[in-house]
């Protein structure tokens, strides 16, 4: 989406945003849109795969693996990171997240996952700049930060209401598990458009697909 059409025509922006989320999901994978705009009317006139899709969106093996909470996959794909949270040192947990890749002698992360209820606009400036991997609890595909997610190519889940985060204390919380997902702690995401999956652990990328 064409950078200053937020600022000069807000509700065209908004208009052709959830159009292009809607297209997105019909075809399972993020695309690039041609469209026009006539007496100011949006109108669609094709769309394709994104190169990028097929490249770089890896996907986790999740075979013989329950997911620990579920979302809405909004953009990306596969991703392991160390958890975050809103307030958390996160230039400290992308240093503990090349550590562990150093110490493991092969990658096990692929940077922070930073879990948020629902991040203000201050939050998605520093989450772009220091989390690969976001896990929203609320929202979905045509919120504001979701918006924001696809367009820097982050990997993400949103709408992942099984998930209750204690921003104060840095965990999150499942009925599916006693055992609450914590600081630092590796997670993985699949934010793909037909998963939208939270695991717990370094959960391998299928066969072929490296990052």
């Amino acid at each position: 989406i064409p950078a200053d059409l937020a600022a000069h025509h807000p509700a065209l922006h908004s208009t052709l945003a959830a159009a292009a989320l809607r297209i997105d999901a019909l075809f399972g994978a993020n695309q690039d849109i041609e469209f026009t705009v006539e007496e100011g009317r949006l109108y669609v006139l094709q769309s394709r795969n994104k190169p990028y899709e097929r490249e770089h969106a890896v996907r986790l093996d999740t075979t013989a693996r329950a997911p620990l909470a579920r979302g809405v996959g909004v953009s990306g794909g596969g991703f392991r990171g160390v958890a975050a949270f809103l307030g958390s040192d996160l230039e400290a947990l992308q240093r503990q997240a090349r550590a562990l890749n150093a110490s493991a002698g092969e990658p096990v992360v692929d940077g922070v996952v930073l879990l948020a209820h629902s991040p203000r606009g201050e939050d998605i400036n520093a989450m772009l700049k220091y989390a690969g991997g976001w896990v929203v609890t609320s929202g979905g595909r045509t919120s504001h930060a979701a918006l924001m997610a696809k367009h820097h190519d982050v990997n993400a889940v949103f709408g992942a209401a099984e998930l209750e985060i204690d921003e104060q204390h840095r965990v999150a919380r499942t009925k599916s598990s006693p055992t609450p997902i914590v600081e630092g702690e590796i997670i993985s995401i699949d934010g793909d458009a037909h998963r939208g999956e939270i695991y717990r652990g370094s959960v391998p990328f299928e066969r072929g697909l490296l990052k």
